[in-house]
């Protein structure tokens, strides 16, 4: 279940925990493991996050909380 509150200054959305987790989910897991994950997987996480912030500044949003943490897979 997704919240969403709307302020003119701002708005904040909370979401249950995904079930493929979130981006620091998958590094302290390939900590733990001793597992380098694929450059080629590096670089289509990376397209698809820099996709994503061009989007939100296409429609002038600011994500004022970007961090692994808060980056969320849905599935690949």
């Amino acid at each position: 279940m997704s919240h969403a509150k709307f302020y003119s200054d701002g708005s904040v959305m909370v979401n249950e925990l995904v079930p493929y987790g979130s981006l620091l989910n998958l590094v302290n897991a390939c900590k733990l493991r001793n597992y380098k994950l694929p450059e080629s997987l590096i670089i289509y996480i990376t397209i698809e996050l820099l996709h994503a912030v061009e989007i939100l500044h296409r429609v002038n949003m600011i994500h004022g909380d970007l961090k692994p943490d808060n980056v969320l897979f849905y599935g690949l």
